[in-house]
């Protein structure tokens, strides 16, 4: 996915899960909740590194480029 759409569909995806954890924040205001985030790249070399040494678990192709 290019990055300007990644980025949006990250963004609007953390906006959604926040907007569910503070509503059930305010329904139950013991039920605290931590959230985090964090964008993993995974570049070309990586994948190639990885189909280097025999695969990898999720099919990536160095082909493909570089990923989020």
């Amino acid at each position: 996915m290019p990055v300007p759409q990644m980025s949006a569909f990250l963004v609007e995806h953390f906006g959604m899960v926040g907007d569910a954890a503070v509503r059930d924040t305010e329904e139950d205001p013991i039920d605290l909740r931590l959230m985090t985030f964090a964008v993993q790249p995974i570049t070309h070399l990586i994948t190639q590194a990885s189909q280097d040494a025999g695969g990898n678990a999720l099919g990536l192709s160095p082909s493909s480029g570089d990923r989020v």
